[in-house]
């Protein structure tokens, strides 16, 4: 059996899902591909149920160079 020696931000992620921490030590491609799908998620379903808080809104839509008019 191999050891696995914990860092702050290995613990956090076992904290966060039980198979995270296998995933990190030995599918790392996967594991960083399936945490940035979850943060993205995440933020869409966030920004959907705050947009929800307001009622009627205007979606206003991102611009990368916002100095361009």
């Amino acid at each position: 059996m191999s050891r696995v020696y914990l860092s702050k931000s290995k613990y956090c992620k076992a904290v966060q899902c039980n198979k995270i921490l296998w995933m990190d030590k030995y599918k790392t491609e996967v594991a960083v591909q399936t945490a940035r799908d979850t943060v993205l998620e995440n933020g869409t379903k966030v920004g959907e149920l705050a947009r929800n808080l307001f009622g009627n809104y205007i979606n206003v839509e991102y611009n990368k160079d916002l100095n361009k008019r």
